[in-house]
This record gives structure tokens, C-alpha cells and sequence, in this order.
């Protein structure tokens, strides 16, 4: 994230890992910065006396939601990111604005080089996402599959080269949108994203990427756009140009700035599309139960992560 920011060039970035409140206070007041982002940590920054912004990556757990909370007397603001129904039980003055997840251009982008990779999946290999995998390889579908241990350059280059690039939509039990959404439509890849709600309100389904709703539909889909170049590669190209165009890093870090200096109202830049299909729209409704992020919690813990 914070990569993202240095290569736009719009500000100077002095990152400090501390959870120390005075090791931290010490350090900024010989920095004196401009503005203080926190992630995921409550420190008592409100002597220094200069915007604080909390940045929240799985504002849908309940974990996260207390920790905000007890962080909202000294934050000005929140950004959050995975999903836009997380806010259902937050009671605060302090305004969250979603967003989605800047990544770094100077990694992320289409060099349209040859793809020579037919299929890949690169993250954690969890139980649920590993019986996927062993499915399609066992029906003769040659995925690329690596673990999250790579470098940002080798992540990078594994999307630059892949025709296809698969994506599971659920942090444990609740749908998000993931970081590797935006990463594998920046590097030109066809997305084709397990179905859920949260993608499909920023990206256009059949248009920037492509849904699959279980195992037998995911083989179909990866051999017919494996078939149809033209199909797949128009795809990639808008899910692309979308990306790079509504979600990038710098709109992303122009937006936040803004809001620091006033110069923009604090409330969510993105325009979120109508889900058209009415799967989509089904699953949306039931996970905006505010309830069903407390019992997803209790699941998660209860039986691990899927």
C-alpha cells in the first residue's frame, strides 16, 4: 500500500513498525508529519495534533469493528477496503470511506508480452482452494499454482504472463473483494472469480471479468475462454482499462489526500454498480445481515478458516 503511494509521488512515505503509543509519538514528533496513517493498531496519536487515518483491511470481522471503535476518539477518518457491507453495527460520528485496495503501478500493470501461462492461482493454498485446484488438474487443466511466499516482482510476473487468473471471493466465511482482484486485472489477465457480490458492485461481470459458481462451472468456463482468444483477451483488456482507469493508485491516494486537506467531502468515491444478476443479488442481501458477521466469526474459530 505504501508502496503504491511512493511511486505517485505525491507525498513522502516514512513507514515506522512500532505498536509502542510513546515509541511512536517520539519518533513523529521528530518527524513532524503531515498526516499519521494507522493500520490496525490502536495508539493515542491525538497530542500530536495532526490528521489521523485509520486504515482497515477486514473491517468485517468483529475483531477489527472493536478495535476501530475504541481508536475512533483520536481518528479523523477510516478507510476501509474487502467489503462495502461492513459498516452494519458500527455505531460512531467518525466517518468510514470505502475504498478499494491501491496497488503499485510500477509492478502492477500490462507489458503485453506473450502469456504463456494458460491458468494460474497464486495465494495461500487453504483446504477449499486446494480441493479446486486438485479438481481441475485432475481433469487435465494445467494450473500454475504458488504459495504467497513470492516476491512482489515475481507475483507480478506470474500475472503478466497468465491468460487466466483465478480468484476465491470469501475471507473465511463472508465474501470480500480481495487484493488480487485489482492485481490480476492490472496485469491484463482475465479474472475469473469465484461468484459473490462484493467484486461485481466495482467490476462488470462478463464485461471486466468472469464469475464461476462451482467446481464443474469453473472447468467449463476455463476451457471455453482458453478456446476463444478474441472473447477472452477483450476481457482481460476492459477489466484492464477499468482498473487502471477507476481504481488506481494514484485516484486512490488523490482521493485520501483530499480528504486530509478538506478539499474533498469524506464519504465513498466509488460509484457501485447494481448487480444485475440475481444470484449476486440474493447473496448481497443475506450477508448484509448484520448478525451474520458475528456468527461467521464464531464459525471461523470454531471450525477454521474454508
Amino acid at each position: 500500500m505504501w508502496q503504491s503511494l511512493k511511486t505517485t509521488d505525491l507525498a513522502q512515505v516514512v513507514v515506522i513498525h512500532d505498536d509502542k503509543t510513546e515509541a511512536v509519538l517520539k519518533k513523529c514528533q521528530r518527524i513532524k508529519p503531515d498526516a499519521i496513517f494507522v493500520v490496525q493498531r490502536t495508539l493515542a496519536l491525538g497530542q500530536l495534533k495532526v490528521p489521523v487515518i485509520a486504515v482497515w483491511g477486514d473491517l468485517q470481522s468483529p475483531e477489527q469493528v472493536r478495535l476501530s471503535q475504541k481508536l475512533a476518539p483520536v481518528v479523523d477518518f477510516n478507510i476501509y477496503t474487502a467489503t462495502s457491507a461492513a459498516l452494519h453495527g458500527i455505531k460512531t460520528a467518525k466517518p468510514y470511506v470505502y475504498f478499494w485496495v491501491p496497488k503499485d503501478s510500477a509492478h502492477f500493470y500490462n507489458p503485453k508480452i506473450k502469456r504463456d501461462i494458460d491458468v494460474s492461482f497464486v495465494g495461500t493454498l487453504r483446504p477449499k482452494r486446494g480441493k479446486v485446484i486438485n479438481y481441475l488438474r485432475k481433469h487435465k487443466v494445467k494450473v500454475l499454482a504458488k504459495g504467497g511466499n513470492l516476491s512482489t516482482e515475481e507475483y507480478a510476473g506470474i500475472l503478466q504472463r497468465s491468460k487466466i487468473s483465478l480468484n476465491f471471493s470469501c475471507s473465511g466465511w463472508l465474501p470480500v473483494v480481495t487484493a488480487r482482484s485489482f492485481e490480476i486485472t492490472a496485469c491484463g489477465a482475465m479474472l475469473l472469480e469465484e461468484a459473490g457480490p462484493e467484486t461485481a458492485k466495482l467490476f462488470t461481470p462478463l464485461k471486466d471479468y468472469v464469475l464461476w459458481f462451482s467446481k464443474k462451472d469453473l472447468l467449463g468456463k476455463i476451457h471455453y475462454y482458453l478456446n476463444h482468444d478474441r472473447e477472452r483477451e477483450a476481457i482481460a483488456e476492459s477489466g484492464c482499462n477499468r482498473c487502471m482507469n477507476d481504481y488506481s493508485a494514484i485516484r486512490f491516494w488523490e482521493s485520501v489526500l483530499g480528504m486530509i486537506k478538506g478539499e474533498e467531502k469524506k464519504q465513498t468515491v466509488i460509484n457501485f454498480q447494481r448487480l444485475s444478476d440475481w444470484r449476486l443479488q440474493a447473496m448481497d442481501k443475506f450477508y448484509a445481515n448484520k448478525y451474520w458477521s458475528l456468527i461467521c466469526y464464531y464459525l471461523e474459530r470454531i471450525c477454521g478458516s474454508s
